[in-house]
């Protein structure tokens, strides 16, 4: 096709166009829209069936996408689990102190403790200033803080429990 000829045929559809933009305000346009609705529909709809019967089957193709974007789902699943179960073994990965530095001692009494009725608060522990207890000191059982010492006589101390109100 010649140049010329192109252009004719792109003006007359340009200037189709254009009339039926203008002709689709009025009520002329919106019926004859209409007319030609009705005449497309059917082909719109054997079309649109063709299309999704061939996408309603998936292929092998789209099984191994499918399949895939789950494992990586299941990956990602893991690496969380993963990553809160070195969280938890962080929490609990503890460093015990050297024994030179920890005090064996032995609970002598309890203040202000009636069995059945209350709480334990304070311990007095057998080990004083004279032993190398300080006020403030950890008291530590089996790498779990119990309490700190609360007052550090010559030779026995008095300890705050953890689960005292107003333990800091």
């Amino acid at each position: 096709m010649r140049r010329s000829n192109l252009a004719i045929v792109f003006v007359f559809f340009l200037f189709i166009s254009f009339l039926f933009y203008i002709l689709s305000y009025t009520q002329i346009g919106t019926s004859l829209i209409g007319f030609l609705e009705l005449g497309t529909v059917p082909l719109q709809r054997s079309v649109f069936s063709v299309y999704a019967a061939s996408n309603s089957q998936p292929s092998e193709l789209q099984k191994l996408k499918e399949r895939n974007a789950e494992l990586e789902a299941q990956i990602a699943k893991y690496k969380e689990q993963d990553k809160e179960m070195q969280a938890l073994r962080d929490q609990f990965a503890t460093t015990t102190p050297s024994s030179s530095s920890l005090l064996p001692v032995h609970i002598i009494g309890l203040k202000a403790f009636i069995p059945g009725v209350s709480l334990p608060e304070q311990i007095i522990i057998d080990k004083g200033k004279k032993d190398g207890i300080t006020t403030n000191a950890a008291v530590i059982y089996k790498n779990n803080v119990v309490g700190k010492v609360a007052v550090a006589n010559e030779h026995v101390s008095l300890v705050d429990l953890s689960f005292k109100k107003g333990f800091s």
